[in-house]
């Protein structure tokens, strides 16, 4: 260790002589260098070169940007520090240490001086002095160069801790660490506005990573905030004035600045604008109870949809749908169910309907009117009557034939577009789903109907879109052994974000009736009853099929200790939810935001179980491919099983699942065999042979008579059994019937009827008449659910191939 040798020492002097020509600041630089240069020791040659190196560098940026010791202010020192940056130094370490050099004088002014000016220039600013610069990344600086953005702009005044021309009023020192302090600039002139974004960044954002804070994106956000605001017709001087036109203004404007500076990440200015915007809800609200962002278009829910700001940049427009208000004339709709809901997934309380997408514009008008005077649900609805009067228009635009008008659908057409919905094949070359053309068919119809003299319908048109005979899949019951590898990945994830909520509602799911979207709405206050003796509790909630109106459900003691703890690690959440999710359970932390924002789980849940089903689905640890309602379908299942075993009555399997055996056939259950056609309709099948055929794809069956109450179709020319047999079921018995699977609930209804009959039966003989029935109608249905599943293990089997 040695200090610097007199060679060096006299080489500084000697340029301090020759530069510094002022008298008052030639002595105190000089006596600067004696004090505090001279004396200290350095490790190594090199860093003795450096330090020398860096005095004359002092010497040259004092000539450079100040002559007298009253012009070391903060703005003199932002020149210096940004001329230092600018040099082109051959050695790396130079450049640093010129700048602690350049730090260490400034702090060293006031102790010497009595200048009371000088000491007042930089006493109160002590802590701005960093000693350290930022470096634009060469990814960001490649970009910027793409973009032609002035980089001596970017350096001099955005990113940088001593930007040129700011005022040290506007400067904020931020410590990342210890070690790490940083100097953000506010760019505004409004003392009014300058409050806020510091409060904003003091008190909010301190919280969150320090790499957003000292980002690029941030300084822009800071730096442009003011100028933002310019176009408005009037000045920001309340929270009030914070609305959302304002927040219009702003977001076009920074969209715009993304674009030029090409910024494409995740923390945009936008982004900030966004958090800005709930940092004034949340002071607004804890001045005056009442939240800024109050209205059905601009409140704190949406702000934290991650679609929100491209909502507002593509100029949608979000509408409370009121049939007696005029109909809006812009073409992008996002229609609000209701002006109270704030849900934070636009999706889930409105509808996004794009009339643009209707090229012709009679067209785009009348279905305008259709949506805006209807009250049914629009999931779909758009889609389906866009495709179809564009189809229509195209249609008119390639038979130059036809007279074109827009007020008249031709009968011509109607039968070609019907016949094109069936013919359609899925993606991965299936047949489309009946249920899916059923739902086009309903809301074309609908539509014709509506506009049935404008458009000049004929009644006939409305037979050929009758609906198919629908077509029921069943459920899919989670196999045990998927079900337990699934539940031990659950439990292994008990220690991941949400983990412990995630397993509380998959267990629920599996073991009480309530639906996925019942169990997440569950409310605070759901428990009204517990008996730990009996070992039973009693809650109450919205069901979907309640009409909005809460019901009761007796649940074991196991799951009501579930909903407790559920409660218990939801508890530190509720303070920061907003007023109208406070009373739910299942509350978590917002992922795009900080711990202090608040949302009720919706869509999370579904996407864990998707992540862990998928995963193990790929590793052949299960069979199937699972969705969280599978796990409602297995506690039905689970039910019906033991009704088929006699463990329980058809009443109390019905009470328990809150369905009856032919809607779980249908929806929750897999096809199942003879077992639980017997136990369902409690008859006795036997081995009782059928003559018929039953077919697996409807359309075989189209152009033959259809008989037995449409129960299937005749394949002779004439009735070989009209002589010989006066039976109601002689087609059944016959060689020439044929059915499809399709019409299984046909079979379903039909037994029932006979079941009902055979009970109100007056003697055995009748009795005896109904039993042959039921038998043989028993038989029919197990023959269709085996075939039925068979189809559907064959459709499976290929789709794993493709």
């Amino acid at each position: 260790m040695s200090p610097l040798l007199p060679k060096a020492q006299n080489e500084i002097l000697i340029s301090l002589d020759f530069f510094i020509l002022n008298k008052e600041m030639h002595n105190l630089l000089k006596r600067f260098f004696t004090e505090q240069v001279f004396t200290q020791e350095f490790p190594t040659k090199d860093d003795r070169l450096w330090e020398k190196h860096a005095c004359l560098n002092l010497i040259d940026a004092l000539t450079k940007c100040t002559v007298e010791p009253t012009n070391l202010t903060w703005e003199s020192y932002c020149m210096m520090m940004q001329y230092l940056s600018s040099k082109d130094f051959n050695a790396c370490r130079i450049l640093p240490m010129s700048r602690r050099l350049l730090s260490r004088y400034y702090l060293y002014i006031p102790t010497v001086v009595d200048n009371l000016a000088v000491k007042e220039g930089i006493l109160p600013y002590s802590k701005l002095f960093l000693n350290m610069e930022f470096t634009i990344q060469n990814r960001i600086k490649i970009r910027l160069e793409q973009y032609k953005i002035n980089l001596d702009l970017v350096n001099s005044r955005i990113k940088t801790n001593f930007p040129i021309g700011s005022s040290p009023n506007r400067i904020i020192p931020f410590n990342l660490s210890d070690k790490n302090k940083i100097n953000i600039f506010i760019n505004c002139t409004n003392e009014f506005l300058f409050t806020l974004l510091k409060g904003f960044l003091l008190k909010e954002l301190s919280f969150i990573k320090n790499s957003r804070i000292s980002s690029f994106e941030y300084r822009l956000f800071n730096y442009y905030f003011e100028e933002s605001l310019k176009t408005l017709d009037k000045k920001i001087c309340d929270l009030s004035d914070f609305d959302f036109k304002t927040f219009k203004q702003q977001l076009f404007f920074f969209d715009k600045i993304e674009k030029e500076y090409g910024i494409h990440c995740n923390h945009t200015p936008k982004y900030h604008l966004n958090k800005f915007y709930l940092y004034l809800d949340k002071i607004h609200f804890s001045n005056t109870q009442k939240r800024l962002l109050n209205q059905y278009n601009f409140n704190n829910e949406l702000f934290k949809n991650s679609h929100y700001n491209r909502y507002v940049l593509e100029n949608w427009e979000f509408i409370y749908k009121n049939p007696f208000d005029a109909i809006p004339k812009s073409d992008k709709w996002i229609l609000m169910v209701d002006k109270n809901i704030t849900s934070s997934r636009i999706d889930k309380s409105s509808i996004l309907i794009d009339f643009s997408l209707v090229f012709n514009e009679s067209h785009r008008m009348d279905l305008k009117e259709y949506i805006w005077a209807s009250d049914t649900s629009f999931q779909g609805t758009f889609r389906v009557l866009k495709d179809f009067l564009n189809t229509f228009e195209k249609y008119q635009i390639e038979n130059v034939s036809f007279i074109r008008t827009d007020s008249k659908i031709s009968h011509e057409f109607l039968l070609k577009y019907r016949a094109s919905l069936e013919a359609r094949i899925t993606k991965y070359n299936g047949q489309i789903k009946s249920s899916s053309v059923n739902n086009e068919l309903q809301v074309i119809s609908a539509y014709l109907r509506y506009f049935k003299e404008k458009y000049e319908i004929r009644d006939i048109a409305f037979q050929i879109f009758r609906r198919l005979p629908k077509d029921y899949n069943g459920g899919n019951p989670i196999e045990l052994k998927d079900l337990q590898a699934i539940t031990n990945y659950f439990q292994k994830s008990l220690e991941e974000v949400n983990g412990e909520l995630f397993f509380i509602i998959f267990q629920l799911s599996i073991s009480t009736k309530l639906r996925i979207g019942e169990i997440i709405n569950l409310e605070r206050d759901c428990l009204i009853h517990i008996s730990e003796a009996l070992g039973y509790g009693e809650i109450e909630y919205v069901s979907k099929t309640s009409n909005g109106e809460k019901v009761k459900e007796i649940l074991l003691i196991e799951e009501i200790k579930l909903i407790k703890k559920a409660i218990k690690i939801t508890n530190d959440k509720v303070k920061n939810a907003h007023d109208d999710i406070k009373k739910y359970i299942f509350l978590i932390s917002h992922s795009r935001f900080n711990e202090e924002q608040v949302i009720l789980m919706q869509a999370q849940y579904g996407a864990f179980f998707k992540q862990i089903t998928d995963k193990l689905y790929e590793k052949g640890i299960i069979q199937n491919k699972y969705v969280p309602y599978n796990a409602r379908h297995s506690y039905i299942d689970q039910a019906y099983q033991k009704l088929e075993d006699g463990l329980l009555t058809s009443m109390e399997v019905i009470q328990i699942t809150g369905n009856t055996p032919m809607i779980a056939s249908k929806h929750y259950r897999k096809y199942q065999t003879i077992r639980y056609v017997e136990a369902t309709y409690m008859i006795s099948i036997g081995d009782v042979n059928i003559d018929g055929e039953i077919l697996t794809d409807e359309r075989e069956l189209q152009n033959l008579p259809q008989v037995q109450r449409d129960l299937g179709g005749c394949k002779s020319d004439n009735c070989i059994k009209e002589d010989e047999d006066d039976t109601d079921y002689k087609c059944l018995i016959c060689k020439k019937f044929a059915t499809s699977i399709q019409r299984m609930q046909f079979f379903e209804v039909k037994l029932e009827e006979i079941r009902v009959l055979k009970i109100n039966a007056a003697n055995k003989a009748e009795i005896d008449y109904y039993r042959v029935q039921e038998e043989l109608y028993g038989a029919y249905l197990t023959k269709i659910y085996t075939l039925r599943e068979d189809t559907e293990n064959d459709r499976n089997k290929r789709d794993k191939l493709e």
